[in-house]
């Protein structure tokens, strides 16, 4: 930052869409400014080299000034998700329990109307700052560069604290795999930056290659998702990433509306990532794009976790989705997320750590130079699961010719009169079935009280109102089901067509277990 600042002030950094036409572009000189004032709000209240600060905004450019800002001063950003429509002790529930979970001394705030107070705990807001330079911090690489926080997809959110060269690690891994060239590329998303994939994809990278980023805030996104796509268009975005069922969702909105479609032949790379990609939407996924002028070999598979960063697998440029059938569980199709990146190794082995052969389903392992040393908690660092230099990542899958299939998350196994199923398997024949008419789906598995076996719910979000039409639809998946092998005990519902995510937009069972338990809907 400060040599960019020093040499290309007015060098483009990042645009942020919202707002005006053509939108708000801050430049180095900005960032090095701004971020020189957030510097001295944190030394004002007692931060040195080491301190973690939270960082609680959207995607606006005081959380670009906060987070260097922050480094500047020689403290740890970590960032976390906004207040938005929190409670204050909702909100203030959040900011301490991850404040005493890292031992941060202050949250930086986009407005202060969010501020609520925590003991021990400076909020600072931009209009709260003094005015000051740069405090001349710097930091080695064994030293914590930021703290960033788990998903939380099957239970609390963990933190997890990063060295500065596992971040400069992980950075160049996603500069060099997706051959990003300053000249050609621009990169744009609306992921929040307190989400792994938004900060490293869509901040550190482009900060380090020099490329420019164009950013959505993520409520926009949400509240019309089109715009992500308009956007792309309009500045002819070459780099983008989101979740599948983001890529979904707003493929049915440009889809079916009247009028001139988003363009979208500039994107040479769309990422998939952050959840487990279903094979058989992916391919309806794809139909639907390609008259939005988006290529199937744009479409790019990846695999990691928070844990190491963000990446640990990438699929080849240009190849497109490319799937395998598990042949342990036949019909279901799995896609593959790429190989390793350089530097990093990944296995599958088994509970008692042999390392299993292709197409043998497992627990997936890695090794990586940014994989963490320990998580933080309030009751003192916790080590990570792992094996001999292998991290464990809690994710199910197998290896062929070197390349990741990721079937989903250990935890998520159901398991039905002793025989182990996976819920994307049903999932999956849900989606087949149900076609356009499911928007989501999420097979959860309860074990009753004296029983040593599960009991199987089908969490459905669909698009068919009438009554009739759903009876209709639970019939034929649960004829699918039976047909196949699959269990399946209840089918419910849901109001609405979105599924129940965590704070970072994965699709998050432990939400439905805990709300079909509170339901009485499964026996707890």
């Amino acid at each position: 930052m400060r040599r960019r600042a020093s040499e290309t002030p007015t060098l483009a950094l990042v645009r942020f869409a919202d707002g005006l036409e053509d939108g708000v572009t801050m430049s180095w000189g900005d960032a090095y400014a701004l971020a020189c004032h957030w510097a001295a709000g944190f030394r004002a209240v007692g931060v040195t080299q080491g301190t973690p600060v939270l960082i609680s905004m959207a995607n606006v450019p005081d959380f670009v000034g906060a987070f260097f800002g922050a480094h500047l001063a020689g403290g740890v950003p970590a960032p976390i998700p906004p207040r938005r429509q929190a409670t204050d002790n909702i909100f203030r529930d959040r900011l301490s329990n991850r404040a005493s979970a890292i031992g941060a001394r202050a949250v930086a705030l986009a407005d202060s109307v969010e501020a609520v107070a925590v003991p021990g705990l400076a909020a600072l807001t931009r209009d709260t700052l003094p005015m000051g330079t740069d405090p001349g911090a710097r930091a080695g690489t064994e030293e914590l560069c930021i703290i960033q926080f788990t998903s939380g997809t099957s239970g609390t959110a963990k933190a997890i604290p990063l060295q500065q060269g596992a971040v400069a690690y992980q950075t160049n891994r996603i500069v060099s795999g997706l051959r990003v060239d300053p000249a050609r590329d621009v990169a744009t998303s609306w992921l929040p930056y307190y989400h792994d994939m938004g900060l490293f994809g869509f901040l550190l990278a482009p900060a380090i290659s020099g490329t420019l980023s164009v950013i959505l805030r993520t409520e926009s996104f949400l509240r019309r998702p089109l715009r992500w796509f308009e956007i792309i268009e309009r500045v002819g975005a070459t780099i983008t990433a989101a979740p599948p069922s983001a890529y979904a969702a707003v493929a049915r909105f440009a889809t079916s509306r009247r009028g001139p479609m988003p363009d979208l032949r500039s994107i040479r790379v769309a990422l998939m990532g952050a959840e487990v990609i279903d094979a058989t939407q992916l391919e309806a996924l794809t139909e639907s794009l390609a008259p939005l002028g988006l290529s199937r070999e744009a479409i790019l598979a990846a695999y990691g976790l928070a844990e190491i960063g963000v990446v640990a697998t990438l699929a080849p440029l240009g190849r497109g989705p490319y799937t395998r059938t598990l042949a342990v569980h036949p019909g279901m199709k799995v896609v593959g997320c790429g190989y390793p990146v350089e530097g990093s190794a990944v296995r599958v082995q088994s509970p008692s750590g042999r390392v299993l052969e292709d197409e043998e389903l497992g627990r997936i392992a890695i090794q990586s130079p940014s994989r963490l040393r320990t998580y933080l908690s309030g009751a003192g660092p916790i080590t990570p699961p792992g094996d001999g230099g292998w991290l464990l990542t809690g994710d199910q899958g197998f290896m062929a010719k070197g390349e990741l299939f990721v079937l989903g998350r250990e935890d998520d196994v159901i398991v039905v009169g002793g025989a182990k199923f996976l819920p994307e398997e049903i999932e999956q024949v849900a989606s087949e079935v149900g076609g356009s008419k499911v928007r989501a789906a999420a097979a959860i598995g309860k074990r009753s009280l004296g029983s040593s076996t599960q009991r199987v719910t089908l969490a459905l979000h669909v698009t068919c109102p009438d009554s009739e039409d759903r009876d209709c639809l639970a019939l034929a998946i649960r004829q699918a089901l039976v047909s196949r092998g699959l269990p399946i005990d209840h089918i419910e519902f849901m109001t609405g067509t979105a599924p129940l995510r965590t704070t970072n937009g994965k699709l998050s069972r432990e939400a439905y277990r805990e709300l079909f338990a509170a339901r009485n809907e499964i026996d707890g």
